[in-house]
């Protein structure tokens, strides 16, 4: 079998049983796959191209060391917003501000819409440090298309730090002493917009039960529940394309994803919400023109 880009994690894992140790000697951040539930549930979706960068390399780098360790592979030219050596060394010359996201996570919210707002708040020369337990896959996607640049580093625990900054921004060494000793200042804010807070209306229960009936058979079911992120939003943007017009996709999920209703508005879709007995929230997601 030849692997490429393409090729999931989890045809790996059935290909050879050594290849669990082998991904956590090539980093640290895939001592995850020590978990049997995301080992089942989440490698099957994950991509090498989505593992490269979760690692901290780029899609080529994580064949080449494939290829090394005796596999063969196909390459492809590089593309997409992986960090490069020179993407961390424009960082090194920002005023880094730490925002620390776990907390978020640990009481069940999302930190979206804070992380956005700390980068709204930065002033010139400044950049956002966001420290998670995950690369936040998501996150690069969305700031990358305003502009932002990244540089990511993995502890050796797990905690990933990714820096997000505008390239052009950074300033000298005598304007960051200068920042140092007068104690910072907020200038102006930086040049390019984010995107906005997501938008999108999420529909009421009444409108749940009657798209679920309406639906009959045509119900597709996903269950995200337990999944660390960003796997909740990647299984339902993997799954849209799968959804017909006259079809509903049906997701079990923890909480309402508040980052994942302006993907659904871009690709035309729409979204219900009712919360089940359990607690856990149930979501209806269908294409606009079936609505």
């Amino acid at each position: 079998m030849k692997i490429t880009r393409d090729t999931k994690i989890g045809k790996l894992l059935e290909m050879d049983e050594r290849m669990q140790d082998w991904l956590v000697s090539l980093s640290p951040a895939f001592k995850k796959l020590t978990n049997p539930l995301l080992r089942k549930h989440v490698a099957p979706r994950v991509s090498i191209k989505d593992a490269a960068r979760i690692g901290g390399l780029t899609p080529n780098e994580f064949l080449r060391r494939l290829e090394e360790a005796g596999y063969e592979v196909e390459y492809a030219p590089e593309t997409g917003q992986n960090p490069s050596a020179d993407d961390c060394k424009q960082a090194e010359r920002f005023d880094i501000q730490v925002f620390d996201a776990r907390p978020f996570l640990d009481e069940g919210k999302d930190p979206f819409l804070a992380i956005q707002e700390k980068l709204r708040a930065l002033g010139p020369g400044e950049a956002l440090e966001v420290v998670l337990d995950f690369a936040p896959l998501p996150l690069i996607d969305i700031f990358g298309k305003a502009g932002y640049h990244y540089c990511m580093r993995h502890e050796a625990g797990g905690t990933v730090h990714t820096v997000f900054f505008l390239p052009g921004q950074q300033r000298g060494f005598w304007h960051r002493l200068r920042r140092r000793f007068r104690g910072g200042g907020q200038g102006r804010k930086a040049g390019r917009s984010l995107p906005g807070a997501p938008e999108g209306q999420v529909l009421g229960p009444e409108v749940f039960e009657q798209k679920r009936q309406a639906a009959g058979d045509k119900i597709r079911h996903l269950d995200v529940r337990g999944l660390e992120m960003p796997q909740p939003m990647m299984q339902i943007l993997e799954a849209l394309p799968t959804v017909g017009d006259d079809e509903v996709l049906f997701v079990d999920h923890e909480r309402i994803p508040q980052y994942l209703l302006p993907e659904l508005e871009k690709r035309g879709f729409s979204i219900a919400a009712r919360t089940a007995p359990d607690g856990h929230v149930q979501l209806l997601i269908f294409k606009k023109n079936n609505a």
